[in-house]
């Protein structure tokens, strides 16, 4: 009897707490009706790459990650990461397997044609990453300098550098070669050189060259995007309310700041543009 009486006060205090988280759940009304691939979930895939980006105890973190987890809250939805390869991100999205993808896409013409696309957070402007303070892109001509493959800078800097222009399969390849003297600068994002070079405990200087018009992401930086599935009107909306209601709001500039996100990506020009 008391064992069943314990167990009756406890299925009643549950049934309490539980009603009320219920009853917040059911006055939660979604800003826009959105169809995912999970009901009551937004699956995000997602790779490892701060401050974008990244997934820690199951919880999508970095500048996008805590945004498209207010965008899914604004539209009664849980945010869930789908942790890939960067390689397999677009492949989840195209495929059906993920909601949207995250991790500083770039908006381009060549993938909007293949899939949904949304307004921009902050642009991307590549740096100089190296020990000896390398300043201008003219100044990597003769060094040896590596990048990540994909990048979208590749094909004007091996044009530019030549045969000591390498290109990497991850970031930490690369940091860990100019880490240990093999390389004498890293060409990378300006947003994510610095988080890079805290995580592998690396020194060197961080530098935004001045536009060179022999590489045109330097004249030109690309804005970054969400990308959806093709057709996925509704969703694209749902990102693009919940960012200009996070920018108003102010919540978007406390995650820039939290992240230490630099203050001169986070201006977008006018009219947006898309690279090709």
């Amino acid at each position: 009897m008391k064992k069943t009486g314990l167990f009756s006060l406890m299925f009643a205090l549950a049934q309490m707490t539980g009603g009320i988280s219920l009853a917040a759940s059911n006055d939660c009304k979604p800003k826009h009706d959105i169809k995912t691939v999970e009901e009551g979930v937004l699956t995000v895939a997602a790779y490892q790459a701060p401050p974008y980006i990244g997934i820690e105890d199951n919880k999508l973190v970095g500048v996008d990650g805590e945004v498209l987890t207010r965008i899914a809250e604004l539209n009664c939805l849980k945010a869930k990461p789908m942790a890939l390869d960067i390689a397999a991100v677009i492949q989840a999205i195209q495929s059906g397997r993920a909601d949207v993808a995250a991790g500083d896409w770039y908006l381009s013409k060549s993938r909007a044609k293949v899939l949904g696309v949304t307004d921009p957070l902050y642009r991307d402007n590549l740096s100089i990453v190296s020990s000896s303070g390398l300043k201008t892109l003219d100044a990597l001509v003769g060094k040896r300098v590596g990048t990540l493959q994909g990048s979208s800078w590749s094909d004007d800097l091996q044009k530019l550098i030549g045969s000591t222009f390498t290109l990497y399969q991850s970031q930490q390849s690369v940091y860990t070669d100019l880490k240990n003297g093999r390389l004498d600068a890293v060409i990378d994002s300006a947003a994510s050189s610095p988080a890079q070079l805290k995580l592998m405990d690396i020194k060197a200087e961080v530098t935004v060259p001045p536009p060179d018009e022999r590489v045109g992401q330097s004249m030109k930086p690309p804005l970054n995007t969400f990308p959806v599935k093709k057709g996925s009107d509704e969703l694209v909306k749902a990102i693009n309310d919940g960012i200009e209601e996070m920018r108003d709001s102010g919540e978007l500039k406390a995650i820039f700041d939290k992240y230490g996100f630099p203050e001169e990506l986070r201006k977008l020009p006018d009219p947006i543009y898309l690279i090709d």
